[in-house]
């Protein structure tokens, strides 16, 4: 009998990462131009979306304001994602 392999458990940062990547996607964005906007760093925001830096508060609004949301939908969409895979 085969087994099915258990989905891996996102971290919150992971849970984060995929929701700005699927904002950013969705504003038709790239990292470079969302970095710019936001005010952050390149490298970090790849970093960010592959889910390897936690972001504090500021950062959560930067990056809410240049993709066009509320810092609330990016926690909620988060939330929403975490619950998903767990």
């Amino acid at each position: 009998m085969a087994t099915k392999k258990a989905e891996k458990e996102l971290t919150l940062a992971e849970a984060f990462g995929t929701v700005v990547k699927t904002y950013r996607e969705s504003a038709g964005l790239t990292q470079d131009k969302l970095a710019f906007h936001s005010e952050i760093d390149r490298g970090y925001m790849s970093q960010i979306e592959r889910g390897i830096k936690n972001v504090t508060l500021p950062f959560v609004w930067k990056l809410a304001k240049a993709l066009g949301a509320k810092p609330s939908e990016l926690i909620t969409a988060t939330e929403k994602k975490l619950r998903e895979r767990t």
